[in-house]
C-alpha cells in the first residue's frame, strides 16, 4: 500500500468525489490517506465538516503550517512509498497495483512511478497541445520506463503532485531544509529538486490510473494555470444542499491527458 497525502482548499465536494473514487476503484492501493486541508470562509468550512463525516477512514488535518505538517506526516509514515494527490484528482479506472512498478523503485535510476501517465495520455493539458510519447527504454509486464530528462510535456515532469509515487526517503531528502507555503510552491520546489537528481528514469503503467480534473482555480499564486473557469463556490453550495458528486463511469477514450475537464455531476 502507498501512503497518500491529499491537498485540498475550498473544494470539499471534489475531495468527496476523489475519496469515493479511491474507495470504489482502488480500495487496496492507497492507505493510509491523510488530507491536509484549508478553507477561507465559513461555508467552505461547513463543506469540509460534511466531507469529514462521509469519509471516516481518512485522516483530516487542518492546515496551519503547511511545510511543517507535511514533513511531520512523512516522518510518521509507516510506508516505504508516498504519493501526493490534489482534491481535483480522480481514480478513473479500477486499479489493483501490480508489484512490478514498485519493484522498479528498488532500481536507483527510477525516480518515480507515475499513475497519471500512460500510452493514452497523448495530449498535454497545461500546454494545450499534443505531446510525444517518449522512447521507452524497456517494458516489463504492464510497466513502461523512459528517460524523463529528454521527454516531452507531462512525460518530462516528475514533480507533479497528481499521482506520482516516490520513495519516502527520497522525498524527505528533497524537501529537507526548505520552506514552502502551499501545494503550488511545493510542486515548484519538488520539480527543482528532481532536476538536480541523477535518477533520470520514470515508470508508468500502460494506461493511466489517475486523472486531474481542472474545473476551477483556488490558489492565489498561480492564476495562469489552465482550468475550466468554474466557480468553486457553486459546487460547495450544491454540496451543502445535501447533493453529492456522482462517481460515474468514465469511458477510456475520454482520458487522453493527465488533466481532463471531466464534469462534476451532483445527485
Amino acid at each position: 500500500m502507498i501512503q497518500t497525502i491529499v491537498f485540498s482548499k475550498n473544494r470539499a465536494a471534489q475531495l468527496d468525489q476523489l475519496l469515493q473514487s479511491i474507495a470504489r476503484r482502488a480500495p487496496d492501493a492507497f492507505d493510509p490517506i491523510n488530507v491536509l486541508w484549508t478553507a477561507n470562509s465559513a461555508d467552505y468550512m461547513r463543506g469540509y465538516r460534511l466531507c469529514i463525516e462521509r469519509h471516516p477512514n481518512a485522516a483530516f488535518n487542518y492546515e496551519h503550517s503547511f511545510a511543517a505538517q507535511l514533513t511531520e506526516t512523512l516522518h510518521k509514515s509507516q510506508r516505504d512509498y508516498v504519493m501526493f494527490l490534489c482534491d481535483d484528482d480522480l481514480v478513473t479506472k479500477p486499479f489493483v497495483p501490480d508489484p512490478t512498478p514498485w519493484f522498479l523503485l528498488s532500481t536507483k535510476q527510477i525516480l518515480t512511478v507515475s499513475l497519471r501517465l500512460g500510452l493514452n495520455t497523448t495530449d498535454c493539458y497545461p500546454l494545450n497541445r499534443p505531446q510525444q510519447n517518449p522512447n521507452f527504454t524497456f517494458a516489463v509486464r504492464d510497466a513502461r520506463v523512459w528517460n524523463w530528462k529528454s521527454a516531452d510535456g507531462d512525460w518530462g515532469y516528475p514533480g507533479s503532485l497528481d499521482g506520482h509515487v516516490f520513495r519516502k526517503g527520497d522525498l524527505l531528502s528533497m524537501l529537507s531544509n526548505t520552506d514552502y507555503t502551499g501545494p503550488n510552491r511545493l510542486e515548484e520546489l519538488l520539480m527543482h529538486r528532481c532536476e538536480r537528481q541523477e535518477m533520470n528514469m520514470m515508470a508508468c503503467y500502460s494506461e493511466s490510473v489517475i486523472t486531474g480534473c481542472p474545473l476551477n482555480l483556488v490558489n492565489t499564486t498561480h492564476s495562469r494555470n489552465r482550468n475550466a473557469g468554474q466557480d468553486p463556490l457553486v459546487a460547495n453550495t450544491t454540496y451543502l444542499e445535501g447533493k453529492r458528486p456522482m462517481l460515474y463511469p468514465i469511458e477510456r477514450n475520454a482520458v487522453t491527458a493527465a488533466h481532463v475537464e471531466l464534469p462534476l455531476v451532483f445527485v
